[in-house]
């Protein structure tokens, strides 16, 4: 929890209430980010853009018991804001156009469980990537989850069970569509 004569100090421009700020928060706002997106430098973009404001308009601060939760919110929004950005961009350039494709033999062969994994969580929609990195990498409850993205812990529930199961429904395509297309032995 940030504390109140930190939160007071940043409000006044210390630069090294800031970097305390920084420094206790950065790790987990790029894990929250990098989990939205599924891009490390798309990550540090979002993490850097929040600070930037922050110390723009430390005015705009929350109450020390609420700094967590705003900051993680913050976190959640500017990442599904940044994903349909880049979505927009991307059709925009598209114009119809196909996007290279990489051999699915070849990479089916190469994917490992994990690769399986990030794929099939980059296809989640961002809100339910955001609700899956609250809970399993923040290891928030998900009352908490509920507090953060401003929504009944009961829908939460949901749609963490919801994303879950299509989350194994994914990876579990992945694995299948991968050993169809390996050479049966002779």
């Amino acid at each position: 929890m940030m504390d109140q004569n930190t939160l007071k100090r940043i409000r006044d421009g210390d630069a090294k209430a800031f970097e305390q700020l920084v420094c206790t928060y950065q790790h987990e706002m790029l894990c929250i980010a990098a989990r939205i997106t599924g891009q490390v430098a798309d990550a540090e973009e979002i993490r850097q853009l929040i600070f930037v404001r922050i110390w723009q308009s430390p005015e705009k601060l929350p109450h020390p018991d609420m700094f967590k939760a705003w900051l993680r919110r913050c976190v959640v929004n500017e990442s599904i804001s940044f994903i349909r950005q880049q979505r927009r961009k991307r059709e925009g350039l598209l114009n119809g156009d196909v996007e290279d494709q990489h051999d699915a033999n070849t990479m089916a062969e190469k994917e490992s469980d994990a690769q399986h994994l990030r794929q099939a969580l980059n296809q989640l929609e961002p809100e339910q990537r955001a609700i899956l990195s609250l809970k399993f990498d923040q290891q928030m409850a998900v009352r908490d989850i509920g507090l953060v993205l401003e929504q009944p812990h009961t829908t939460i529930q949901s749609k963490l069970e919801r994303a879950i199961k299509e989350l194994r429904s994914l990876v579990s395509n992945a694995r299948r569509s991968r050993d169809a297309q390996r050479p049966s032995p002779r």
